[in-house]
C-alpha cells in the first residue's frame, strides 16, 4: 500500500507541475521543455 500510494503521489505532483508550467502564473511558464539526450545526437551524425 505505501508503495502505491508514492506511485499515485509522484503521478500527481508531475501532472500538477505540468498544469502549472503550462498555467504560465510567474510570467515565465510555457512549453515543456524537452531533455537532448548526447548519446543519441552522437548516434546521428
Amino acid at each position: 500500500a505505501p508503495r502505491q500510494f508514492l506511485n499515485r503521489l509522484s503521478d500527481l505532483l508531475f501532472v500538477l507541475a505540468r498544469v502549472l508550467n503550462r498555467a504560465n502564473l510567474d510570467g515565465l511558464g510555457g512549453d515543456d521543455v524537452y531533455w537532448r539526450s548526447e548519446r543519441l545526437a552522437r548516434e546521428q551524425s
